[in-house]
């Protein structure tokens, strides 16, 4: 909690940076957001924003290998607000201040982080950086306030000639989180607003960086692409959006997606307190410590993973996984504090980014071919300190056009 706070002004004071006991309360009540009936919902729209993507691409062809992540945040950022916030920021066709935004925040969080003589509060508000970061997180929670705003206006002037299964269907995650805060008065309008802005910004970027890390991995191993391209071209004709009932027929493309967040976990380090004595070999960390956990290196441990940087996807056959410990393979964290999502209570939340890099991966494969990427090994790939797993070089493929007999 000491350290997460520095990220703050990057996510809000959401499930990732709150304290335990705030923690709890929250946790349970976005876990009842995440059904399966609304993520089926969803899916139009992913394949909505995929499709705009394959169009977006377009502009990339011909100009060798360029960095992916721009337009993918972009994307992410398309669908993350309309399922979470019902409202469309047309990021692809109009660009995002909201991108700009987080990002910069993410940089003066990390500084902030990382240089010891910044954490002091009374040190940390005499720079020029503590009032940018103040202005940003003003700027984006007024973002969020006025698409509460709306979406509440929507639901409160529903035509009464709708039924409730028909408003329940078009409701999204904003909408549900406000029919459950109203019934409990311990929320206050500053959670509600922090708890969307967290969803938005770790739910958009971890799903571009990662959407982008397959495509480079795609780029590197032509052979695996191809059984990827067959399985993709087996789901049906690209004339047709992908639907609910093709998601399950991607299991090799889903261990593609797995594989590739063992190598690129969505956060690269993590930290928790411990709340009771510890014993690791012969040495106890005492309850109260603070323990940093980096995920990046669990997932490369050569005691855990054999030729840990090899690229291979049949790690994640259901016989290759029953033989690993279930704390070797944590690629959105771990524990009773995981992400939302990894937990039997609420495994929707991990089922929301696995449909969403499905959908968007799919649909960009039915058009493209990923030719070649700058790097020729995973140990090629310079990563950098960032709130999420950020590559140095910038996310570089080349895609030429695929064309159908």
């Amino acid at each position: 909690e000491r350290h997460y706070k520095h990220v703050v002004p990057v996510f809000g004071n959401g499930l990732i940076t709150m304290p335990l006991q705030q923690w709890r309360k929250h946790r349970k009540v976005i876990g009842l957001t995440f059904n399966q009936q609304i993520l089926n919902s969803f899916v139009d729209i992913f394949a909505n924003y995929s499709n705009n993507l394959v169009e977006k691409l377009e502009g990339n062809l011909g100009k060798g290998c360029v960095d992916m992540f721009p337009v993918m945040s972009q994307c992410t950022l398309d669908t993350v607000c309309a399922t979470t916030l019902g409202t469309e920021v047309n990021a692809m066709k109009q660009g995002s201040q909201y991108i700009l935004w987080t990002s910069r925040a993410s940089e003066l969080g990390i500084l902030r982080l990382v240089n010891i003589y910044l954490h002091p509060n009374f040190i940390w508000r005499l720079t020029s950086m503590s009032k940018e970061v103040d202005l940003i997180s003003e700027k984006i929670n007024h973002y969020v306030e006025m698409a509460k705003r709306l979406s509440k206006y929507q639901l409160e002037n529903s035509s009464e000639s709708t039924t409730d299964n028909e408003i329940s269907k078009k409701k999204i995650f904003l909408d549900h989180l406000i029919d459950l805060i109203d019934k409990d008065s311990e929320w206050s309008n500053k959670e509600l607003i922090d708890e969307t802005r967290t969803l938005i910004v770790a739910g958009s970027d971890a799903t571009a960086l990662s959407v982008c890390y397959v495509l480079m991995m795609l780029g590197m191993h032509q052979k695996i692409q191809n059984l990827v391209l067959e399985e993709v071209d087996s789901i049906g004709s690209n004339s047709r959006d992908i639907t609910i009932q093709d998601l399950p027929k991607m299991t090799y493309l889903e261990n593609v997606i797995k594989e590739t967040l063992r190598l690129f976990p969505a956060a690269p380090l993590i930290g928790r307190h411990l709340d009771r004595n510890v014993t690791l070999k012969n040495h106890i960390l005492p309850a109260g410590t603070g323990v940093a956990i980096p995920i990046l290196f669990l997932h490369r441990d050569p005691d855990l993973w054999n030729d840990p940087l090899t690229f291979d996807p049949d790690r994640f056959l259901p016989e290759e996984v029953a033989k690993r410990h279930r704390y070797s393979y944590v690629p959105f964290s771990g524990g009773p504090r995981n992400c939302i999502g990894e937990r039997k209570l609420d495994k929707l939340g991990f089922r929301y980014a696995m449909m969403a890099m499905k959908i968007i991966l799919s649909t960009i494969l039915r058009h493209y071919r990923v030719v070649s990427t700058e790097y020729k090994s995973v140990s090629e790939i310079k990563l950098k300190f960032d709130v999420a797993t950020k590559c140095v070089g910038g996310q570089k493929v080349e895609l030429e056009k695929r064309f159908y007999c």
